[in-house]
């Protein structure tokens, strides 16, 4: 089974990721298709719109899998191997000349949650839920969600998410503007597929240039991606984030995760 879908339903692309049994977390074989399958999308010149969803109906992406990235031990291997590939990816998704949608049908957390902020829109299940409890790790966000966060809801809001880690219900994420929109349980795919459609009624190169100029004017963030990167990667082999890992999952493999 691969743990990305693609399909294109009506000139609208729509890319799943599936491993419902970890809550759609990414390992390094995950981003390796992601980049893959991305660069095919960035090549379909007929395509009107992407939605991002996740399979098995209680999570979007539950961020990166990190007993698998354990095995990246040194600044140079965490940094190469998974916070670069992945700012990589998700500047491509920022880049592609349709508006890109994120169903939130879940858990949107850490890594899923920085995903989702850099899509154009974001529609969210009344069960979904965001965070960034990156802090309770030892780290901050590493691919680029920090920096898209405070450019999406302002830097009061997002230093309040970061800082503490904690747990955005659907409501509350659309009224900071983390959510465009909150559907019934079961209704983000279809919703987001209805978005892009009316979209899509447009000629291509019109939306194609509003979404470079609208993404152009809110960009600038360069300096604040690298800054997070250089951050990220000596956080990552901190004994702190180590023993905060090492808690996190002993306690998940015991059961309480």
């Amino acid at each position: 089974m691969s743990k990305l879908t693609y399909r294109i339903e009506d000139g609208i692309g729509i890319l799943t990721f599936n491993r419902p049994e970890v809550r759609n977390a990414l390992d390094l074989e995950s981003i390796g298709l992601l980049e893959q399958v991305l660069g095919e999308i960035a090549r379909d010149e007929t395509l009107r719109g992407l939605v991002l969803t996740g399979s098995g109906g209680h999570a979007f992406v539950s961020g990166g899998d990190l007993a698998d990235f354990e095995q990246l031990t040194t600044v140079a291997d965490v940094t190469s191997r998974m916070v670069e590939k992945m700012k990589a990816n998700l500047a491509t998704l920022t880049q592609l000349p349709v508006p890109v949608i994120a169903a939130v049908n879940g858990v949107a957390l850490g890594g899923g949650c920085e995903i989702a902020v850099a899509c154009d829109f974001r529609i969210a299940s009344e069960s979904a839920r965001f965070a960034f409890p990156q802090v309770r790790y030892g780290l901050t966000s590493g691919w680029g969600g920090g920096p898209r966060l405070v450019q999406l809801i302002g830097k009061s809001k997002a230093l309040s998410i970061m800082l503490t880690g904690r747990t955005i219900e659907a409501q509350e994420a659309l009224s900071l503007g983390l959510a465009d929109r909150v559907v019934p349980k079961g209704g983000t795919l279809p919703a987001a597929l209805q978005s892009a459609r009316e979209i899509a009624i447009h000629p291509r190169q019109a939306v194609s240039a509003i979404l470079q100029l609208i993404r152009f004017t809110s960009d600038g963030l360069k300096q604040a991606f690298d800054l997070e990167t250089k951050l990220f990667g000596p956080l990552w082999v901190s004994q702190e984030r180590i023993l905060a890992m090492r808690t996190f999952l002993e306690a998940k493999s015991g059961g309480k995760g």
